[in-house]
């Protein structure tokens, strides 16, 4: 028997070389949302890719830290970082902090706040405050674990002076151990 509407049979087919372009353009928009989903999935999973939480309050304080930044500056002060080679066996490492006044001396009886963050977890600070240094060295254990780049901000006070100063240190892998003295 045969059909007696020929026309049905060809609307249901491709035209011939119709069908390797379908498939092409199938596996490269699946190949783009399998890949879509992935990077989400890992975004979400992993905080890497991090941006500080204050970084529109920041922006919005943007001349306040510059005038803050200029009396730094007037003030001559210096500050240096060092950090321990060796952790804790909790991984806690040894932070000191120089501070010298324009001369070079030492500045025994600051207040120092710091802010510490690893660049890949800026969302993830470590903050302390530190004072009562000797000849000018200021002292703290901060659980610096991650290898890499590091910011320091820093904020000494002394009386009705204010220095404010950033920097940034690279970590190595700590030897494991006690913390040096």
């Amino acid at each position: 028997m045969t059909d007696p509407n020929p026309q049905a049979e060809r609307a249901t087919t491709l035209p011939k070389g119709l069908l390797w372009p379908l498939i092409l353009i199938g596996l490269l928009v699946g190949h783009g949302v399998i890949v879509l989903a992935a990077v989400t999935f890992s975004s979400m999973l992993r905080p890497g890719a991090a941006v500080e939480p204050s970084a529109y309050e920041e922006g919005l304080r943007w001349d306040q830290r510059q005038t803050e930044k200029r009396a730094s500056e007037r003030l001559g002060w210096t500050l240096a970082c060092q950090v321990s080679d060796t952790a804790t066996p909790a991984g806690e490492r040894q932070l000191q902090i120089t501070l010298l006044d324009a001369a070079g001396r030492p500045l025994d009886d600051a207040a120092i706040e710091l802010v510490c963050f690893h660049h890949s977890r800026a969302n993830q600070p470590l903050r302390r405050t530190i004072a009562g240094g000797e000849q000018g060295r200021y002292t703290t254990t901060l659980p610096l674990r991650r290898e890499g780049l590091w910011s320091l901000e820093a904020v000494a006070t002394r009386g009705d002076d204010r220095f404010v100063a950033e920097t940034e240190f690279w970590l190595k892998g700590a030897k494991r151990g006690e913390a040096q003295p």
